[in-house]
């Protein structure tokens, strides 16, 4: 179940830096740290979003990685990997 999550983050993300590069209009707003988001570091130009989506992106993968390999350091690395996502989304949603 992890394994689809992971894929489907990653997908969403590498969706995103596309409509970034191909749509910027729809972004240009963001940049100006002005309103409900003027407060997320990941806003504050378009160069920071890319390389936060980036990070994401190589996140997610490491989790598909975790799920793919076989062995007793690589499921801690997998709980480990599902924690910290648990805890970055709920940062995320109570923010």
């Amino acid at each position: 179940m992890w394994l689809l999550s992971c894929c489907f983050m990653a997908a969403l993300w590498i969706q995103e830096i596309w409509e970034v590069k191909t749509e910027p209009e729809k972004y240009v707003h963001l940049w100006s740290g002005e309103g409900p988001v003027a407060g997320l570091w990941y806003y504050a130009s378009e160069k920071i979003y890319l390389f936060h989506l980036v990070c994401l992106i190589i996140w997610f993968l490491a989790g598909i990685l975790f799920c793919l390999r076989q062995g007793q350091f690589w499921r801690k690395l997998l709980f480990m990997h599902f924690g910290l996502s648990v805890l970055w989304l709920a940062a995320q949603i109570y923010r």
